[in-house]
Parts: structure tokens; sequence; C-alpha cells
């Protein structure tokens, strides 16, 4: 299949890294009310539409991110955009059978709250599949995310625990891309010690030092508040895989190791459910 066409602000390598849980989560949706959480770019939307879920409803706080979306689906009848905050979801209680929400909590401003909106409208025997990223492949201890739109960014103890007070059955696993990929985002995401403890002091070296003497130590130091002061972004991957050959998909999910990219959970309120989940997630594409 086809994809609508990749927006140009965003390079090659980064809209297949953001498209992967869509990939792997996509087939599941065949006759299933699906509701995407943080419609994002958009392209994974349409491809929960294209694949014969019943009803995909996507929100973004974001309008014209709503309005892109319903450019690219509006000629299928089982899609619709709305303007919506995540935490506090226009649905009925137990009415959606998947929900995805896809780096999406580490902005949230209540996470929990996110959380008890999904479990309310989500099935019985419905599931949610949710991404965030790795904390310990970015950030140093202590230091806040170097994405400002960011409010937090999870390990896998502290995430464990906020899912564990909403849904009894959940399973955690990773995100991680083909070895050159893989080091590629952790050499980009991963923060220098050096570098963010003395971009730290360089704010006071500014405010308190006589001119000469700060320049010529923050020439030393390099800006230190440079880095990190924007999401980083590699274009190694000079072209876009196509949906229609997942099999060389660059990325890929598999059981959780402290080396995985982002955190890539199921949850549920049956066990069985999130098994047969995982299943299809891992079988061959």
């Amino acid at each position: 299949m086809e994809l609508p066409s990749k927006p140009e602000h965003i390079n090659n390598l980064e809209f297949i890294r953001i498209l992967t849980p869509y990939v792997f989560t996509h087939r599941i949706v065949k006759d299933k009310s699906v509701l995407d959480i943080g419609c994002g770019l958009g392209h994974g939307t349409w491809l929960f539409v294209v694949n014969d879920a019943e009803q995909v409803i996507t929100i973004d706080l974001d309008k014209t991110k709503t309005l892109q979306v319903h450019g690219f689906c509006s000629k299928f009848k089982n899609c619709s955009t709305l303007v919506m905050d995540a935490q506090k979801l226009g649905f009925k209680d137990r009415s959606i059978q998947v929900v995805t929400c896809f780096e999406v909590i580490e902005h949230i401003l209540k996470p929990d709250l996110l959380l008890s909106e999904i479990k309310r409208i989500l099935k019985p025997d419905g599931v949610l599949f949710l991404t965030t990223p790795n904390r310990a492949k970015r950030l140093l201890p202590f230091q806040r995310p170097w994405n400002r739109e960011h409010l937090r960014e999870y390990t896998s103890r502290t995430f464990r625990k906020s899912l564990q007070n909403h849904f009894p059955s959940f399973e955690l696993l990773g995100i991680y891309g083909e070895p050159p990929l893989h080091e590629h985002y952790k050499n980009i995401w991963k923060q220098n010690f050096v570098h963010f403890y003395f971009g730290v002091i360089t704010p006071i070296i500014r405010r308190h030092m006589p001119k000469m003497v700060k320049r010529w130590i923050i020439n030393q130091l390099g800006d230190a508040n440079q880095k990190g002061s924007a999401i980083p972004h590699g274009d190694s991957l000079n072209r876009v895989v196509p949906v229609t050959d997942p099999e060389n998909w660059p990325f890929y999910v598999s059981d959780l190791d402290v080396d995985c990219l982002n955190f890539f959970v199921i949850c549920s309120f049956d066990d069985h459910i999130v098994q047969r989940s995982i299943a299809e997630i891992k079988r061959p594409l």
C-alpha cells in the first residue's frame, strides 16, 4: 500500500521510527473500533483506516493535525477526527475495543488521568497499545528531558508503577532498530556528562563572571546549553521503506531489555488478551 506523502519537515529515518508502532499494530484493528490518541503526522491513523477497522477515531489538541488526518482519510466513511483533550475523553464507558497512544503520555500534564480515562472507555475485552521513550537511553540521572515538550520521561520501573495503578494485566516490551540505526539513535539521544553538568553551570558564569573570563571559559567548554535545546534528528536512511514490504522494516518490537529505544506496552483487563496481542505483534510481518 502507498502511504500519503511524508511531510517535508521530518527526515526519512525519524518518519519511519515514529510509524513503527502503527506498522506492528495495524494488523490487529480489523473489524474493531479504534481510538488513536495523539494523531501526530496522521499516517498511522491512515494505516488503521485502510486495514478495515470498523471505526477509527483520532484525537489531538492540535487542530492543524486533525485537519491533516481528515485530508488523508476524508474518502473513508470509517474515520473521524476530533480536537479533544486526552485527559478528558468524550466517549461512553466501555465503548472502544482498541486504543493506541504512541509517544503521548510523556507530554501529558496528568498521566494518571489519561490512563484512568482510557481504562474507563476500554471494553472488557479491549486492549491498549502505548509507547514512550526509554529515559535511560536519553537522559542522565536527574536530568530534565532535553525535548522541552516532554514533561517527564520514564524508566522501566517508573513506567511499570504508573501502569499497575490502572491495569490488572500488562506486558512491557521494547522497540529496537537494526544495529546501525539503533546505535545512531543511542548516539544522538544520549547526553554527554560533562556537557550536561557544565550546561547547568554556564548560566551562572554568564551572570557573574567578568566578560573576558566568561568568554574564555565558555569557549573552552563549548556552549553546553545548546546541547539538547532541540530534538536531534539524523537522516542516515535516505529512503522511505514501503509498508508493502514490512519484512524489511528497520525497527522492530521485542522483549524488554535496558537497551530499547522506546517502551512498547500492551494493557488489558485479561492476561489472555495481552498474550494473544503479544503473539500477533511478534508474528513475522
